[in-house]
């Protein structure tokens, strides 16, 4: 008699990320000032990504033919609009190719292009929306201390403001897929962008996911980092005023109208005391209790069109 052997599970073969089909995947570059890196980052892209998108944002060297040369889609803008305009029209371009994926880099050449297919992993294997690439995920990228405790700081608020934790918010190297692509509909033109993409992540319910990559740090800077920072650090508050108005506006708003009641408090027990009236004192009091109210009614109001903007952004 023969044994019937019990039935074994069926196992299906999961590509491994160097297997994955990559025809559809599209990497978009911003591009300003760039001629002398972002031809070679454009060559070693193509040995591994068909589409190579280059949105020259009104460079005034060779970076559009360079990176043209090289192989890759250029798409120009006649005046340097900054980088949320630059990724407004890199995306743009990418669904136009029907894309499956989208990789963004920056063109300074400190991005590697072997990082692109961990960034790009979780994204084909349905496991993410956006993947951010963090320097700060192991120990490979050696940041500069200032830098890095710049970066923590912004990293830090973004992170409060939008509800959504990650280790490297201001990262230029990440993958994103269509869904995520056609959600960020990104306002601002400036580096705050990389922020903006959090809040818009938590609006959108997107799966946020995060991969370590290593970034090089050589050469000069090309912009001020002062300016830079604080360019994304005004942004960042305007988007925590906008998206978060209780936490913005009404914490501080409470706290000065404690403070004015324990001031007014104290003009009035001297007053008891002694029948000295701290005029000063009451107007700071007074002054203080104003602000604070107006703070905490902004922030309602504020907090109620919120509520109104998601339930109409539900029934679309």
């Amino acid at each position: 008699m023969v044994q019937r052997q019990p039935d074994r599970p069926v196992v299906t073969a999961i590509p491994s990320p160097a297997l994955r089909d990559l025809s559809r995947v599209v990497v978009i570059i911003p591009a300003f000032n760039e001629e002398r890196n972002v031809g070679s980052i454009v060559l070693r892209l193509r040995q591994v990504i068909d589409i190579v998108i280059v949105v020259n944002d009104g460079s005034r060297d060779a970076t559009a033919e360079v990176a043209r040369l090289a192989g890759a889609r250029v798409v120009s803008h006649l005046t340097n609009s900054g980088y949320g305009a630059a990724l407004r029209t890199g995306f743009t371009a990418a669904l136009e190719q029907q894309a499956t994926a989208v990789v963004l880099m920056d063109a300074d050449g400190q991005h590697r292009v072997e990082d692109v297919r961990d960034v790009v992993e979780p994204i084909l294997a349905d496991e993410a929306d956006v993947v951010v690439g963090s320097r700060f995920a192991d120990s490979r990228t050696r940041v500069p201390p200032v830098r890095r405790m710049a970066q923590h700081g912004l990293t830090w608020l973004s992170n409060v403001g939008s509800g959504v934790k990650l280790t490297d918010s201001q990262s230029g190297m990440r993958a994103f897929s269509p869904r995520a692509v056609s959600a960020l509909l990104l306002k601002s033109t400036s580096m705050a962008a990389a922020s903006e993409m959090q809040f818009l992540a938590s609006d959108a319910n997107l799966r946020v996911r995060e991969v370590p990559i290593e970034v090089r740090y050589f050469g000069e800077v090309k912009r001020n980092p002062i300016g830079q920072g604080l360019d994304v650090l005004y942004g960042i508050v305007q988007l925590v005023s906008e998206r978060r108005p209780l936490l913005f506006f009404g914490i501080p708003g409470l706290l000065l109208v404690i403070v004015g009641v324990m001031l007014a408090l104290d003009v009035v027990q001297t007053f008891d005391k002694v029948r000295v009236l701290l005029v000063g004192e009451l107007i700071v009091a007074v002054a203080i209790s104003v602000i604070g109210t107006l703070a905490l009614f902004t922030a309602l109001v504020l907090n109620a069109l919120q509520d109104v903007r998601r339930e109409l952004r539900s029934h679309r």
